[in-house]
């Protein structure tokens, strides 16, 4: 069966769910309308083929559970399991609407999506690979939020590599155009071809129509807390330096706008505005993904390197190594308490496997650097020379002058100690 006749037998079978959801909630219809459309234009160049689309877990089954799409390198791939196919390389992509809509209530549900669709796409992997154990399965999440599209990495197996993919964004998304008659003869490659304007002609030999080739556009400009402008040290930082932190303090402040603070975010702020150690002047990235994406396996807090990398793209790889150091920040609660003296303790020591973890997955995303990590408390005990803490047993420490956080900062519960 050719690519072109898949395509089109995927998209009927959306279409027949879509008829028997009588009664469901916008999100539903939204989700599937993002099927639709990625089924038509997303095409990565390591997945070209689509196999499957709302697949069961469990054939016949889809109570125990039921994937969105699956992508593959060979157009032979179905989600029926078939002991005699060659292995495949494969990518399964689950998908969520996130509502957008401002207040406390929404944000509450934003989190628990963006929650639900990490394990969704873990479970997903885990049932193809069980299906198919010969395959190397790798996953991706897409969704409507501006900031998770654009150039992602897929969440491999253990014993394979993160690809680079292109994932379109809802602009690009919305203006591809959906046929209603699947039956009329070509009635998918007009579809095609008006919507990829920049498409390229596929290397199928069953003549597929082209596809889409989806451009990478920058992240919009995101909208910013109503919190007072940054105060930069412009004796320290050059004009550029000063830009690169103002998209970092407005990343890190979109992403952390209505999460609970004890002071951390002020810490964080105050760092990017003022912390330049001469070995790191740099400020690469702030609250990062160990795996870009997916926030539910870990964010770091900062990063600061000793030459300028792409800010907007920390994960890709550097054209030359460069020297790294991983800032983890966590806020102690003061006060002499049994109680207070023992969050201390359990602070100290989470900061500590933080710093850890996050050197890891900076070492796992850049192999070749070296990777030094820092960890910054409002402990004045803990302020001053500092020697980091050295990734690699070849890797000497550096010393690091770090700031003293002053009392007028802003945050209200800060009591040096």
């Amino acid at each position: 069966m050719s690519s072109h006749h898949v395509l089109a037998g995927l998209l009927a079978h959306l279409r027949r769910f879509r008829s028997q959801t009588v009664r469901g909630p916008d999100s539903t219809a939204a989700q599937l309308g993002m099927m639709e459309r990625l089924l038509l234009s997303f095409r990565p160049a390591a997945f070209p083929h689509p196999v499957a689309a709302l697949w069961d877990h469990v054939a016949n089954l889809p109570q125990l559970g039921r994937g969105a799409l699956v992508f593959a390198d060979r157009s032979d791939v179905t989600a029926a399991a078939s002991p005699g196919r060659a292995p495949a390389n494969v990518l399964v992509l689950e998908l969520k609407h996130i509502p957008v809509q401002p207040g406390a209530t929404k944000r509450t549900k934003r989190t628990a999506l963006r929650k639900k669709v990490a394990e969704q796409v873990e479970a997903s992997m885990a049932a193809w690979a069980r299906n198919h154990p010969r395959d190397t399965v790798h996953g991706i999440v897409y969704t409507n939020e501006p900031w998770r599209q654009g150039k992602q990495l897929t969440i491999p197996p253990p014993t394979a590599t993160p690809l680079a993919v292109d994932l379109p964004t809802t602009a690009q998304l919305e203006a591809v155009h959906v046929p209603q008659d699947l039956d009329a003869p070509g009635s998918l490659a007009p579809t095609l071809s008006s919507a990829l304007k920049r498409g390229h002609e596929s290397d199928d030999d069953e003549g597929q129509p082209p596809v889409l080739s989806l451009p990478v556009r920058p992240p919009p400009k995101k909208r910013t807390k109503s919190a007072a402008p940054a105060v930069f040290r412009e004796a320290t930082f050059s004009d550029d330096e000063i830009e690169r932190r103002r998209v970092l303090l407005e990343r890190s402040t979109d992403l952390l706008d209505g999460t609970a603070d004890a002071g951390e975010q002020e810490m964080q702020r105050f760092l990017l505005t003022n912390f330049a150690p001469p070995e790191f002047p740099y400020a690469i990235a702030a609250e990062w993904d160990f795996v870009c994406g997916f926030s539910n396996l870990g964010r770091g807090d900062l990063v600061f390197s000793s030459q300028p990398v792409d800010i907007v793209r920390h994960e890709a790889p550097h054209q030359t190594p460069v020297s790294v150091l991983v800032v983890e920040i966590k806020f102690i609660a003061s006060g002499s308490s049994p109680t207070n003296r023992r969050k201390r303790t359990g602070a100290r020591q989470k900061v500590r496997e933080q710093i850890v973890a996050a050197m890891e997955a900076w070492q796992a995303l850049h192999p070749r650097d070296t990777v030094h990590g820092l960890i910054y408390t409002n402990e004045s005990t803990r302020h001053g020379a500092r020697l980091t803490e050295a990734h690699l047993a070849a890797t000497d420490p550096v010393q690091i002058v770090v700031p003293s956080l002053p009392p007028s900062l802003g945050i209200q519960t800060y009591m040096p100690i």
